[in-house]
């Protein structure tokens, strides 16, 4: 059990780190301007559509070259913070593995887990990684609830 609640502390370590990485390197704010943007400039370009106004529609046209820029910065912005949180949860994973190694919990459910040949094999049994990962999701998927719920009451 010692091994279990030292996993668990380091996930929940891990998902503090990672959510810091991405508020830091993920940009958020920027992320959300430009969706508004293209969010405009679609709208703007169906109504003109609608009205059938061929000067605004070519106007429209010729931005959108700086639109399909706008989407690919956005897509590339989460990576940023990828480049950090992907080697430091392998070093974690590999810290695990050397710390925790006999670590085995039984869930009383079973969950999807990616598996060759089958591609998804449905396990109730996780060692010491499999227990890391299950618990990073869930403290990740709860700070970031956390974090958005702050962000919200915050600019109330």
């Amino acid at each position: 059990m010692d091994g279990v609640i030292g996993i668990c502390i380091f996930s929940f370590v891990f998902s503090l780190i990672s959510a810091w990485v991405n508020r830091k390197f993920g940009n958020r704010k920027r992320t959300k301007e430009i969706q508004k943007q293209i969010n405009d400039f679609q709208k703007e370009l169906k109504e003109a559509q609608a009205k059938k106004d061929e000067k605004k529609i070519k106007k429209l046209e010729a931005q959108q070259k700086d639109m399909l820029k706008l989407a690919q910065e956005m897509m590339f912005l989460p990576f940023k913070s990828m480049i950090i949180i992907l080697p430091l949860f392998f070093v974690a994973l590999y810290l695990i593995n050397m710390f925790f190694p006999g670590v085995v919990i039984t869930l009383p459910f079973s969950l999807p887990v990616p598996k060759l040949p089958e591609i998804i094999a449905w396990r109730n049994v996780f060692g010491s990684r499999g227990t890391f990962i299950l618990f990073t999701v869930v403290f990740g998927l709860v700070i970031e609830g956390f974090i958005t719920l702050y962000e919200k009451l915050k600019n109330k």
